[in-house]
């Protein structure tokens, strides 16, 4: 976010409002040289925040900041671990494709996950949709219910296909061939 600069901090010029009595409309002239992030909803919590974060923690009808952030230390501290460091980590891959009930895509941090989700590039809208977003959280053997994820206890999560007809198509499990996926990943030390 930026602050607005400005050369004449606090100058506004007052225009009366014809037909009504001390009454005036407002129009800043402080002439800024950096006009400053917006103070609005888009700023603080857009609608695709909101749906990542609900989709990601469970949580529902989250409206302030304060609810999402709530939302994510609630998953943070049902992690079962008494580490006071928290780790994140982003990034991205390219999926392979393919469809082989053995082929497994695979990610090692340099902590211990107890949260991951991946969406795929590009996208903006629909987050919950089958192929644009998949979650996992510590304790979990699934993503999302449909994609299959083992993790090995310390650094390392993989899912690969499972012999159902909808978790065995790439595009479910986050691995189209040429696809750009993002990370984010949180755990502990």
């Amino acid at each position: 976010m930026q602050d607005r600069i400005s050369n004449h901090p606090n100058r506004w010029v007052l225009t009366p409002v014809t037909g009504e009595t001390d009454t005036y409309d407002f129009t800043r002239a402080d002439d800024p040289t950096q006009v400053g992030t917006p103070l609005n909803k888009a700023t603080f919590l857009p609608d695709t925040t909101v749906t990542a974060v609900e989709s990601a923690t469970g949580a529902s009808g989250i409206t302030l900041p304060c609810e999402a952030l709530d939302a994510i230390a609630s998953v943070l501290s049902a992690i079962g671990t008494t580490s006071t460091i928290v780790k994140v980590a982003t990034g991205s891959y390219t999926g392979a494709g393919g469809t082989s009930d053995t082929k497994y895509k695979t990610l090692t941090f340099s902590f211990k996950p107890r949260f991951l989700i991946v969406i795929k590039s590009g996208l903006f809208v629909n987050i919950k949709s089958t192929g644009n977003c998949i979650a996992w959280m510590y304790n979990a053997s699934y993503m999302d219910n449909t994609v299959p994820c083992t993790y090995d206890g310390n650094y390392t999560l993989k899912w690969r296909c499972s012999s159902t007809v909808q978790a065995d198509r790439p595009v479910n499990r986050m691995d189209e061939s040429g696809t750009t996926y993002y990370y984010l990943a949180m755990g502990v030390e």
